[in-house]
């Protein structure tokens, strides 16, 4: 079935759809809603008020984490990052979702994350340009609006600042293009709340809420933490064969991978200083994870052994969507 995957021509990526509702069909017959969290005050506020149907909610989250699979792979491609198998990380993103219920199911940091992949990819595409003011901004915009439906995600801006060091050298100028996308969602949601009147309400629930000092507090049931501890070891494989992402590359391509490493440690830093009470917080980890795990399965050149790593993948996510929580 990998081999279906291996390019990213069009009917491989329509694969991705059948893929994803197959593979998340517990959402639909084993339904767990994902518990609302009142410090996403604007994600709640948009929620409630378009009042989503049960099942809608389901059709949405699995739309979105389509949406997810086809960016990543678009970033594949693009910038050539897997040339052998540029579908691979689309793959894992999607198993990766169904390994708790509550990164499954439609919540405040699916959407967030979307934006930030979104903003992957336009930071990647400053290397060697001329001018990036338009992508700088573009990112900072992107995690503004990321920040917006899930707070912790503001901590990406470190991310960009990164990028730019490691793609373009240290420019000031680069730093305050960047910023001032960040900036302008806040100025606008500001200039809104106070017509409304509503500012005192959004910086009590959702700023207040998560930004108390709170230092590795993780609040998981049983289940949260099994998929926290599963994530984990995919982190310390990756970490372990970082040798492999950097031999034989051309300068670009290693610079890309190394952000990807960046990109998972700025996501760690969110889940160890922040308030944490949701297990869906895992998928802020799961962009740069699904990317990095994807290139080692890869590297497997039996087919045999890939396609049973996958299967056994496949099994356990669906065996973890399944257990009666």
């Amino acid at each position: 079935m990998l081999a279906l995957f291996k390019k990213n021509a069009f009917f491989s990526v329509l694969l991705l759809i059948p893929y994803a509702f197959i593979l998340h069909a517990s959402a639909w017959f084993n339904r767990i809603p994902e518990p609302e969290s009142a410090n996403c005050w604007f994600y709640n506020r948009i929620r409630n008020g378009l009042g989503f149907s049960d099942h809608f909610e389901v059709f949405l989250s699995i739309f979105l984490i389509i949406l997810h699979a086809i960016v990543l792979a678009r970033i594949t491609s693009k910038y050539k990052l897997n040339p052998e198998g540029q579908l691979f990380g689309s793959l894992l993103f999607i198993l990766f979702c169904g390994f708790h219920h509550s990164t499954l199911s439609l919540n405040a940091v699916l959407f967030s994350n979307l934006f930030l992949t979104l903003g992957i990819y336009e930071l990647f595409g400053i290397y060697l340009k001329k001018n990036a003011s338009i992508q700088l901004y573009n990112f900072g915009l992107l995690t503004g609006i990321a920040s917006l439906f899930y707070p912790p995600y503001f901590v990406f801006m470190l991310f960009g600042f990164i990028g730019i060091v490691i793609l373009r050298g240290t420019r000031f100028k680069e730093f305050l293009q960047l910023t001032g996308g960040f900036i302008n969602v806040y100025l606008l949601l500001y200039a809104f709340l106070y017509v409304f009147n509503l500012q005192s309400e959004f910086w009590n629930q959702q700023i207040t809420g998560f930004f108390n000092p709170f230092i590795f507090s993780m609040k998981f049931i049983n289940s949260g933490w099994v998929a926290f501890c599963l994530f984990f070891i995919f982190i310390i494989i990756n970490l372990l064969h970082y040798q492999y992402f950097q031999s034989k590359r051309s300068i670009i391509v290693q610079k890309q991978y190394d952000l990807f490493f960046w990109a998972l440690l700025v996501s760690l830093c969110s889940i160890f200083f922040v308030k944490i009470n949701q297990v869906s917080h895992l998928i802020v980890l799961f962009t740069p994870l699904a990317f990095l795990t994807g290139m080692l399965l890869n590297r497997i050149k039996n087919p045999l052994l890939q396609e049973t790593l996958h299967l056994f993948l496949v099994i356990t996510s669906l065996f973890l969507q399944f257990q009666n929580w």
